[in-house]
């Protein structure tokens, strides 16, 4: 068991890494015209989103391994783990990826390249290859489910051992899985902090010390040296790109990665100061927002901003309207639809 307090700081840096994840997606910096050098737009879209919000995925991952090993006391925990899983990752992944590719098909947004094999290339579509760029995350995670037996045992026995050179391949971006569908059967990024949950959590008290411990003016100290880690990194090499795509310099990469390390960990602490009611109530949502925040919703957000503001700036309204509506839609399915909800969102 964990306290309450590192229960509820968890759920609330879930909401914020929630947040930034939408502002990801949303950003406009592929519709700027820089022909006569970065603005100001680029700038700030660059230092958020490709930026503060890199913590995302690598916390969805650190929390991921951490509740999931939370409860595994030896290997004959694994297949009640796996039925649990089945119900809140992998049925929600298929019915979401199902949901979405049939409306891209349905906007013409998919064509296919032959109707020779066009079961496979469904298959393909939801299974391995999902249409909407976030499901990926969540395609690491059910491989990753599939050989915790192994991660378990590896993490019991060799601690840090087998947690720090994950950490070191994922620092200087070596991927260790081969390709599948295009992407690595399982990303290092994923991988590493998912292990690192594991050993969280067979040492629960770093987590209890991160929250009950560490001063709030270390706290403050931390995060300067966070954002100076941040910003740097932007003016040094404002158009790195590392995912999809590798556009890095070795020494923008290591800062890059080490405030993602640091940054992971400072939005747990500073969302300990942050336990209010209202986030607590939002953040029984976040798992339908992740699933749903892109397609088929950045569609009407997207047409609808175009009548108000440019390509390169409709980030400002996209992101926060994205936000908005389907924090709204998840309560309106909770209130109004709970089966179909509860479904969905994986019995959360």
């Amino acid at each position: 068991m964990i306290s309450q307090k590192l229960s509820d700081s968890l759920r609330i840096a879930n909401l914020f890494c929630t947040v930034l994840v939408i502002a990801i997606h949303y950003n406009t910096k592929h519709d700027m015209d820089l022909i006569d050098g970065l603005t100001w737009n680029y700038y700030f879209q660059e230092f958020l989103t490709n930026g503060i919000a890199r913590i995302s995925v690598p916390f969805f991952a650190l929390v991921a391994g951490f509740f999931f090993f939370l409860s595994y006391k030896n290997i004959s925990s694994y297949p009640s783990a796996l039925k649990k899983r089945t119900y809140s990752i992998f049925i929600p992944y298929i019915l979401a990826s199902s949901l979405i590719l049939i409306v891209d098909y349905s906007y013409g947004k998919i064509i296919w390249s032959s109707t020779e094999h066009i079961t496979s290339q469904i298959f393909e579509s939801i299974f391995l290859k999902p249409v909407s760029i976030q499901f990926w995350f969540l395609r690491d995670l059910i491989f990753l489910i599939l050989i915790s037996p192994v991660i378990f045992i590896a993490v019991r026995q060799f601690k840090l051992w087998v947690v720090l050179p994950f950490l070191v391949l994922w620092l200087i971006d070596i991927e260790v899985t081969p390709l599948l569908a295009d992407r690595n059967i399982i990303t290092i990024e994923t991988f590493s902090y998912f292990v690192l949950g594991g050993y969280l959590s067979q040492n629960k008290k770093i987590f209890e010390m991160l929250i009950e411990v560490l001063s709030k003016r270390m706290t403050l100290y931390i995060f300067l040296v966070y954002i100076i880690l941040c910003i740097s990194r932007v003016f040094i090499d404002p158009e790195m790109a590392n995912w999809y795509v590798n556009r890095y310099e070795f020494h923008t990469l290591i800062i890059q990665n080490t405030s993602i390390f640091i940054g992971v960990f400072l939005v747990i602490k500073l969302s300990s100061f942050v336990i209010f009611d209202r986030l607590i109530f939002l953040s029984q949502f976040t798992f339908f927002v992740y699933l749903f925040h892109v397609k088929p919703l950045s569609y009407g957000v997207g047409k609808l901003t175009s009548f108000f503001i440019s390509d390169a700036y409709k980030f400002y309204l996209t992101f926060p309207l994205a936000t908005i509506v389907i924090f709204i839609v998840a309560y309106l399915l909770k209130k109004r639809m709970p089966v179909v909800n509860k479904v969905l969102s994986g019995n959360r």
